[in-house]
């Protein structure tokens, strides 16, 4: 019995040995990490909001602390990708302990690897 056929394409296994390209590994960590930005970003807002309101802010500041963890391995995962500097890594790491500067920070890498190509996958 062949392989299954899906409205007459063959089904592939795809060759997990080969490597993607660097573009496409570095495109994903950058939508995960802009993905976490936003929702750090706008949870600090919301702590800071909620600090006259104490039973506020305990509900959204574990919540927040949670995220940010997720938003520093996003973070981690998009500067081993695309090889980034100590300087540029710090830079994000401060972004999300100060209420709007995950927003600027995230246009701001967003645009500088945008410009540095690499987000675009090399030629096969």
């Amino acid at each position: 019995m062949g392989p299954p056929q899906a409205q007459g394409y063959a089904w592939t296994r795809p060759n997990l040995r080969q490597p993607l390209e660097r573009g496409v590994h570095v495109r994903g960590a950058l939508i995960r990490y802009r993905i976490m930005a936003w929702i750090v970003g706008v949870g600090l807002i919301l702590v800071f909001v909620g600090i006259p309101f104490p039973t506020f802010e305990h509900i959204i500041g574990p919540i927040h602390g949670t995220l940010y963890i997720v938003y520093l391995i996003a973070g981690a995962d998009l500067a081993r990708r695309a090889h980034w500097t100590l300087g540029r890594m710090v830079m994000v790491v401060v972004a999300g302990f100060i209420p709007f500067v995950a927003f600027i920070v995230e246009r701001k890498v967003t645009h500088q690897l945008e410009r540095s190509g690499a987000l675009d996958a090399p030629p096969s």
